[in-house]
């Protein structure tokens, strides 16, 4: 995280220095707020800086035309600036270009300033913010791709080892062990599911970063993983619900709870749900042969477990979806796999 803070200082403090240093080689007028423009361009990624630039650009005519039209017409400078302010938030909200409003607002600063509308000051102002955006664009290809990868794979890592956790919790509560069934234990992998959906926003944060960093398609891959954990973890959270409506944990529990295991065991990454959707189907099966309950009671938790196993299915389909809407690049590079050879691997 320092190294992150530190490598945007540097981008943000070279980038405006270079921008102004620009500007004053060329004799442009306001040549600091070139620095200004580079540093709203720097705090954006790759992709969000290449969309502004013609936005920015679009945005500069709608300014000049307004600063034009009014500071000409209205005689108080703090009305008519308020007036611009007025109609260039509405004009920019209404086009979609709402991020440029800060730029646009430097250069009508400018506007007010002069009251010159000439063709070789409109010029030296179009000028300012193709230097700060260009500036801008070309830092933001100085980005530390890597180290971020890198922190995402410990992430993925992470994630994957605390589901294992949570749902070898879930089997234990399954099987009715006594020193775990409604204690504080059990209290705490609730509260260890919520941390986790928790985090996991924050590294879909990221991912939507260091995807934005890139012109390629394939890290959506990342965005994709932590959308589906999110996803799972939701339903890992209503599984829990359901196992604490169970008044008495029926014979079929047992059996469901190693099922659960099974699904632990194989919830990593790399790994997709065939068998274990196989399985599970076998099991439906099974319990379906079954005798029926012999109470209202027994009915209830049975119904509950039943219940549970298609959460389970929900649960394995999404990593199934996941899996099956990956490129043949995202296989290749993630997986090291091919399309073509895409078999099914034991998780």
């Amino acid at each position: 995280m320092l190294s992150k803070v530190l490598l945007q200082a540097v981008k943000i403090a070279l980038g405006c220095c270079l921008s102004i240093w620009i500007a004053e080689t060329m004799q442009l007028e306001y040549a600091a707020s070139a620095g200004s423009i580079t540093f709203l361009s720097v705090i954006t990624t790759r992709w969000e800086s290449l969309r502004l630039m013609g936005a920015r650009l679009a945005g500069f005519v709608v300014t000049a035309f307004l600063a034009w039209l009014i500071f000409r017409s209205v005689p108080s400078r703090w009305a008519a600036f308020g007036l611009f302010i007025f109609l260039l938030a509405l004009a920019t909200n209404a086009l979609g270009w709402k991020p440029t409003l800060a730029v646009n607002v430097v250069i009508g600063t400018h506007f007010l300033a002069k009251t010159d509308f000439s063709a070789g000051f409109v010029l030296n102002e179009l000028l300012l913010v193709v230097v700060g955006t260009t500036v801008g664009f070309g830092v933001n290809f100085f980005q530390n791709n890597a180290l971020v990868q890198r922190q995402i794979r410990r992430e993925i890592a992470s994630v994957d080892r605390r589901m294992q956790k949570i749902l070898g919790h879930i089997a234990r509560e399954l099987k009715g062990e006594k020193e775990f069934v409604r204690t504080p234990v059990s209290e705490n992998v609730w509260e260890e599911t919520v941390q986790l959906e928790r985090h996991l926003q924050k590294c879909l944060v990221q991912s939507y970063e260091y995807r934005d960093n890139h012109f390629a398609s394939h890290p959506e891959y990342y965005s994709y993983y932590f959308e589906m954990r999110i996803r799972q973890c939701a339903i890992l959270s209503g599984l829990q619900g359901e196992i604490r409506r169970i008044r008495q944990f029926p014979v079929q529990a047992g059996v469901v709870a190693e099922f659960v295991v099974c699904v632990g065991e194989h919830v990593l990454e790399r790994n997709e749900p065939a068998e274990q959707l196989e399985r599970l189907n076998t099991l439906l099966e099974e319990m379906k042969q079954t005798p029926l309950p012999r109470s209202r009671e027994e009915f209830e938790n049975r119904a509950i477990l039943y219940h549970i196993l298609m959460d389970l299915e929900e649960f394995l389909k999404l990593k199934k979806k996941f899996v099956d809407l990956l490129t043949a690049e995202q296989l290749e590079r993630y997986w090291g796999k091919t399309k073509e050879k895409n078999v099914k691997v034991s998780e």
